[in-house]
């Protein structure tokens, strides 16, 4: 059970974020959104403008990814993408629509970690180690920090850093190998 619910959280970020953020369709080969440049770009002018810290635009009440079907495991990507595609028109600029994107990740995150609780997880989050692209992107780990952090009964920050080997998908690797070896 928990190493499962630990995969379905260790995936959650590459099947919903990675896609959504960098989404390549197939029959054009192009790249929807936004590309590794403009990613670095928008998330400087994220920091430097403070924009989620500040909540301007309301980026922290973007919630994008939460499922109508009642569940928060049970979005799928292509209807992430269609939501993403618009709101991206109702956007003031594309730094805000990123700051949004990220904010209704780490919120599908902590959904996802809240659940884990509610059935019954033996250890509380305390901290979160992170693996590949989003891994060195430190203002995005700022933002999901912060987010997991809210309603955090001990009051203590959650914090989001880099694993020390931060290759996508490692640590569902790891979880892999554990399963493996504990049949």
């Amino acid at each position: 059970m928990t190493l499962a619910l630990v995969f379905i959280l260790t995936k959650l970020e590459t099947n919903i974020g990675w896609s959504v953020v960098r989404v390549i369709r197939e029959e054009t080969f192009c790249v929807l959104f936004f590309t590794n440049d403009e990613l670095q770009s928008l998330t400087d002018t994220i920091e430097m403008e403070n924009m989620f810290e500040l909540n301007l635009f309301g980026v922290r009440d973007a919630d994008f990814f939460k499922s109508n079907a009642g569940g928060d495991f049970g979005l799928e990507v292509s209807d992430a993408v269609k939501k993403c595609e618009s709101e991206r028109e109702t956007c003031e600029n594309d730094a805000v629509f990123l700051c949004k994107i990220f904010s209704s990740i780490a919120k599908a995150e902590k959904r996802c970690y809240d659940n884990a609780n509610a059935m019954g997880a033996s250890e509380k989050l305390k901290k979160v180690y992170t693996s590949g692209g989003g891994a060195a992107n430190a203002t995005w780990c700022k933002m999901r920090s912060s987010c997991l952090s809210i309603d955090n009964k001990s009051g203590s920050t959650i914090d989001v850093v880099a694993s020390e080997y931060t290759e996508a998908s490692y640590g569902t690797a790891l979880l892999a190998k554990k399963g493996y070896h504990s049949r």
